[in-house]
């Protein structure tokens, strides 16, 4: 998020028993993950040898 947003965080009732999670690494990973397939197939045309055709439609 861009903009600082104000926010009120209630105090914590229960025992926490649990690991807390790497968010920014988990998010990193899915957004990957989702990005490689997405882009499954796609072929940068000025990755080959072939000459490209620049000529405006």
């Amino acid at each position: 998020m861009n903009t600082p947003v104000l926010t009120q965080i209630r105090e914590c009732h229960t025992q926490h028993g649990a690991e807390s999670l790497d968010a920014t690494s988990e998010w990193r990973d899915s957004w990957e993950s989702w990005n490689t397939e997405r882009n499954r197939g796609v072929v940068d045309p000025y990755e080959s040898d072939e000459e490209v055709d620049e000529t405006p439609l």
